[in-house]
């Protein structure tokens, strides 16, 4: 074994208002609080095990974690260690969390089967889309993680690792890679198969990356995964070796192109949330226009990825100028490149959507008005450098290209509400 060559001893936080330990209140923590707080993680360690092997936890161990907690929350060893506490609520918020990396292990083991043997390497380049950026994030906050820890910065250790757990591989490859495994369709074999391999790949890295933070619940849950049947497999994840990062995982064009399909995504749900209130679970159509080829090219490759996060039945690419807007759509900007359409048709509040487009016309006016002021000011073009003058003739072209967007979206909905009316009359 390796000898120690440093030590931290974190604290924790004595008041919910996250004031910090001082040596004139009297609170530095003394051996004899260290040793209960270690055996309160030992029972707590016990009662994990247990949970998971299907036994019945006895109340007398139950009671006595809640007895050790709340009583050191209470009291402590002595009343200045009774100001150590994080309050019931986050320690059910931890447990929520404890929940959550338990059912991304329950998934994965359904998704992999009893057959399945992992791979020893992996060739991220032939993957698919989502399989390679989980593994490009991943790779990241492997980096992140490791500088955090080697410079004691354990709360920037613990959200990075928690926020790629949390954000990027439960709330998004899980959901990302499921029609890979609905129904078994074979024009997903090869798909399939690599998802399986980055799902295992991401479980098992991503353990021991938090094994530091959560020892026990990892632990727990590693012994749970499938090991490579042709290389021997280590007894216990604490004599595993930790993460390090692997250079042909990073992609960032491949995050450069996720970032448009997540921020599309999110405008979707947004709109879905705003305007259906009973259909908010209904798949429906929806359409994306694109200002250039570029970003056609990016939406139309991650089509089903899209249609899969934001819950939609269909997703139609439009090019800007070759297109018209769809009716019975609300719209969303996504960037400058970028807009979605949401097909609601009679869900859609028109006078709502009229303000909310009355209010982003009013906000472009404001930034062209205040643009062109600046630009328009004695000394502008002999004084301002020339990259500065660049990039404001740039701003102004897309504020007016907005500006020019939303005004006919205006007059679309109004079109679209004097047509719908004249039709009632008719009826």
């Amino acid at each position: 074994m390796t000898s120690i060559t440093d030590a931290a001893l974190p604290y924790m936080s004595p008041e919910k208002t996250s004031l910090s330990l001082s040596y004139s209140a009297e609170s530095d923590s003394r051996p004899v609080d260290v040793v209960i707080f270690a055996g309160v993680s030992l029972v707590l360690g016990t009662a994990c095990r247990q949970l998971f092997n299907g036994t019945r936890v006895p109340y007398s161990v139950v009671l006595l974690v809640i007895g050790i907690v709340l009583g050191s929350l209470e009291y402590g060893t002595n009343h200045s260690l009774g100001k150590i506490g994080h309050g019931i609520r986050i320690l059910v918020g931890y447990r929520q969390w404890c929940n959550k990396l338990w059912n991304a292990v329950r998934f994965a083991m359904m998704r992999l089967g009893d057959a399945y043997s992992p791979p020893l390497t992996l060739c991220p380049e032939t993957m698919p889309f989502s399989c390679q950026w989980i593994l490009s994030v991943l790779n990241k906050a492997i980096s992140k993680t490791v500088d955090s820890l080697n410079a004691f910065e354990f709360s920037d250790a613990a959200n990075t690792v928690y926020g790629w757990w949390q954000y990027q591989f439960c709330d998004v490859y899980i959901e990302a890679i499921k029609p890979y495994f609905a129904g078994d369709n074979p024009a997903f074999a090869s798909e399939r198969a690599h998802a399986q391999h980055a799902l295992w790949v991401s479980l098992e890295t991503g353990l021991r990356l938090l094994h530091p933070l959560m020892p026990f619940v990892t632990e727990e849950l590693w012994q749970r995964l499938p090991s490579p049947k042709n290389s021997e497999r280590k007894a216990s994840i604490m004599i595993c070796d930790y993460p390090s990062a692997i250079e042909n995982w990073t992609n960032e064009k491949v995050e450069t192109e996720m970032e448009t399909v997540l921020a599309s995504v999110k405008c979707l749900r947004a709109l879905r949330a705003e305007l259906l209130e009973k259909q908010r679970n209904e798949r429906l159509p929806a359409f994306a226009l694109c200002e250039n080829n570029v970003t056609s090219e990016i939406v139309k490759s991650h089509e089903l990825e899209i249609r899969t996060l934001a819950n939609l039945s269909s997703l139609e690419v439009l090019l800007k100028g070759e297109h018209a807007a769809p009716a019975g759509s609300a719209v969303e900007t996504v960037n400058e490149n970028l807009k979605v359409y949401l097909k609601v048709d009679r869900a859609i509040n028109t006078e709502a959507e009229q303000e909310k487009i009355r209010n982003k016309i009013d906000e472009l006016q404001k930034q062209k008005e205040k643009l062109q002021k600046m630009m328009s000011m004695s000394g502008y073009e002999e004084k301002v450098p020339a990259n500065i003058k660049e990039d404001n003739a740039t701003k102004l072209a897309k504020i007016l290209q907005e500006f020019d967007f939303f005004e006919k979206e205006s007059a679309r909905l109004v079109a679209e509400t004097e047509n719908s009316g004249n039709e009632q009359q008719k009826k």
